[in-house]
């Protein structure tokens, strides 16, 4: 038998209300991550009826196949060769290429669709992002 995961839909709702209750309350926004639930057709229209301001995926196809009015958000930056596929499923995502960023621009001028872009900072760990320190390059 292969792994399940059961979702209690009450239990989910529940959570979602008091979570995003406590974010808006100190002026945060909520992105409400799917990821793990696989993007359950259930699970996402429950999110999509809540409170919570964005669906989040780091999958390119789970952000597919969510019909919903909420912003879909890509958690992760994209590949250079996804920026079709990313502006056409989510509206919003993570990037740190400047050549990325620019296929993505081009990808939206082309499906007429705005495209919101969360620019990635390093803070100093390495990990991804464009360097801190850089601050005119950041800016240009």
């Amino acid at each position: 038998m292969y792994p399940a995961l059961e979702i209690n839909l009450t239990k989910l709702r529940h959570n979602i209300d008091r979570i995003t209750s406590l974010c808006h309350q100190r002026g945060l926004s909520v992105a409400m991550v799917t990821k793990c639930l696989c993007a359950d057709k259930e699970a996402v229209k429950l999110i999509d009826s809540s409170d919570a301001d964005f669906i989040a995926d780091s999958r390119v196809v789970n952000l597919a196949t969510m019909g919903c009015k909420k912003p879909r958000y890509l958690l992760r930056i994209a590949q250079p060769w996804e920026a079709e596929d990313v502006v056409r499923h989510s509206e919003i995502s993570q990037q740190s290429q400047l050549e990325t960023i620019r296929l993505l621009g081009r990808a939206a001028r082309g499906q007429n669709k705005p495209h919101r872009i969360v620019l990635m900072v390093d803070m100093g760990d390495l990990r991804e992002g464009v360097f801190f320190k850089n601050y005119d390059e950041l800016l240009s």
